[in-house]
């Protein structure tokens, strides 16, 4: 690391130089001292502002730079939401080809599930305020087996394998980037979804072996939405986007997948 910044080296560069016109003028010229000290002066002021201006576009050159940076930094960010929105959707959509069901489950029934996984629920509203214990109830049914709705065509356990591999090279791109200000919550959120229970399932769980859940995962649930709405919250005003719900992506999920199965239903 340099010891001095641009402008210090070029005011040192600067003393240097005068010192040297000095000794060449006064000395070997025998030029008259006042008349040198005049010139002297009189080059200060266009001196100074050299110095300054030189500093100036060096600022503004390294907030453009950071700026860049930043902007590069929110666009991974970005990809990596979107590729948790898939893992969760791939996952949803799967539970509800697999469970065989046409509407949303009653409060009943997902109190039932979740004892059944020796768990609560936090279920205290309506779908459309609180989606993510319908979302857990359809992640219990997950199997894998189901084709994804992607092309080329492949099951949902083949695409979630994919998926979950693509989040290292993203994580590579955020942090490679990052030039230390990413705020601590975005960092935190970021760590957080790293090695959550759900990317490790998909990640490691499914790549050795086609399984379910073995547990209710209403709480992972909760904190991948609330990671995840850290991260929208970040990247979001940086390309003018509009803040939604953290949760609607399950509601949005649940909606989908329910539709796309009546749908098939009423071809059949």
């Amino acid at each position: 690391m340099s010891l001095f910044s641009p402008k210090e080296k070029l005011i040192i560069f600067a003393a240097i130089v005068w010192a040297g016109v000095f000794v060449w003028l006064y000395v070997f010229s025998g030029s008259n001292l006042s008349g040198f000290l005049i010139n002297v002066l009189s080059d200060i002021p266009f001196a100074l502002f050299v110095v300054w201006f030189v500093e100036y576009a060096n600022e503004r050159d390294r907030e453009l730079r950071n700026q860049s940076r930043q902007r590069a930094v929110a666009r991974s960010i970005q990809k990596l939401y979107q590729n948790i929105v898939r893992i969760i959707t791939a996952l949803i959509e799967d539970g509800v080809a697999c469970s065989q069901s046409s509407s949303l489950p009653s409060r009943d029934m997902i109190e039932t599930r979740a004892r059944q996984h020796n768990a609560s629920t936090l279920l205290r509203s309506k779908f459309l305020e609180q989606p993510v214990p319908f979302g857990a109830y359809f992640i219990c049914d997950f199997t894998g087996t189901t084709s994804a709705n992607v092309y080329p065509p492949r099951d949902a356990r083949t695409l979630l394998i994919q998926l979950a591999d693509e989040q290292d090279q993203l994580y590579r791109d955020i942090f490679q980037l990052d030039g230390g200000f990413l705020p601590d919550d975005v960092v935190d959120a970021l760590v957080e979804l790293k090695d959550h229970p759900i990317n490790v399932f998909c990640k490691l769980v499914l790549a050795m072996r086609p399984t379910r859940f073995g547990y209710w995962p209403e709480d992972e649930l909760n904190k991948v939405v609330f990671y995840l709405g850290t991260l929208q919250a970040y990247f979001s005003p940086k390309f003018g986007y509009e803040l939604s719900k953290p949760d609607a992506i399950v509601k949005d999920a649940v909606e989908n997948a329910l539709n796309k199965r009546n749908a098939q239903r009423a071809g059949v």
